[in-house]
């Protein structure tokens, strides 16, 4: 009983880490949208006819990109191996449930 209330404890504990990494690619994906939609909008503008100012926003919008896509990436990693080891958690609970039944089963 008290490796089950353990173990449901670390299941909740990784739920709630996935759904903060979910909601943190969920921000990344909204800001990434917008930064997009402000690069699409300066780059309708002619070329020749970019100042110099606006030629540095599309560089410091181009960094903020691929920041974005960089932390994107590295937080759908860190989801992935949670997932990976909730499903390793859950395959371990289930073997210990099916050895204990295993046991209360047979006569001593």
């Amino acid at each position: 009983a008290r490796e089950n209330a353990a173990l449901r404890q670390r299941a909740s504990e990784v739920q709630a880490i996935l759904a903060k990494a979910q909601r943190r690619a969920a921000d990344q994906q909204r800001l990434v949208r917008k930064a997009l939609s402000a690069l699409r909008e300066v780059h309708a503008v002619p070329r020749p006819e970019l100042s110099d100012e606006s030629a540095a926003e599309i560089a410091d919008l181009r960094r903020q990109i691929e920041a974005a896509h960089s932390a994107r990436r590295q937080q759908a990693e860190v989801v992935r191996k949670y997932e990976t080891r909730w499903a390793q958690l859950k395959a371990s609970a289930r073997r210990k449930q099916q050895a204990q039944a295993h046991q209360a089963a047979q006569p001593s």
